[in-house]
């Protein structure tokens, strides 16, 4: 199941929030490129991944990940699958209160519910010039055993990285250049 948690999407981020987050990263239809560090316990160094992440007109959220090998993350509204190798896999949310939470506070920063991300977490932004910082910690104990927090940075009003630090020393960090731009350098 940890495996499966994989961030998706806060470089969807919606408007509404304004006050507190950036506005929309990735629009419907808009595929954005990206370079992701994942660190897993039985690794020496963080693997580096490179994809891209859309959301579809169905509102459902897609991650590809191209290099160094093919995986794919869907979620649904209730549903989280996972494709690699040919072989899929599919998590009902429903099942694991926790993991539902997650997404759902996922769900709500990109449809900018200002209402159920208060509900899940402790938001708190800073900002230095045109360089800010939206840190986001859950309040439930129940959450905070599938994440510690999720710190989202960017220039201006573009999301350029998100950082999700899980609760058993494992984090996944994805780097968006302007534009989607593979082009990055890892900070």
């Amino acid at each position: 199941m940890r495996k499966l948690l994989l961030l998706l999407g806060c470089a969807f981020l919606s408007s509404a929030l304004a006050d507190k987050l950036p506005a929309v990263a990735i629009q419907s239809g808009q595929p954005r490129e990206f370079v992701e560090y994942r660190m897993l316990p039985q690794l020496v160094v963080p693997q580096e991944l490179q994809g891209y992440a859309e959301v579809g007109s169905d509102g459902v959220l897609l991650k590809t990940i191209q290099a160094p090998y093919a995986e794919t993350v869907e979620i649904g509204p209730d549903y989280l699958k996972l494709t690699r190798g040919g072989r899929s896999r599919r998590l009902s949310l429903n099942k694991q209160p926790a993991l539902a939470d997650f997404y759902r506070g996922l769900t709500a920063l990109l449809a900018g519910d200002e209402e159920v991300v208060n509900e899940l977490f402790i938001v708190t932004r800073d900002d230095l010039a045109d360089v800010w910082r939206v840190r986001c910690e859950p309040r439930d104990e129940q959450l905070r055993g599938v994440v510690q927090k999720i710190v989202m940075s960017g220039r201006q009003r573009e999301v350029e990285e998100v950082l999700t630090m899980q609760s058993d020393d494992r984090w996944q960090r994805l780097v968006f250049a302007p534009g989607g731009s593979l082009d990055v350098e890892q900070r």
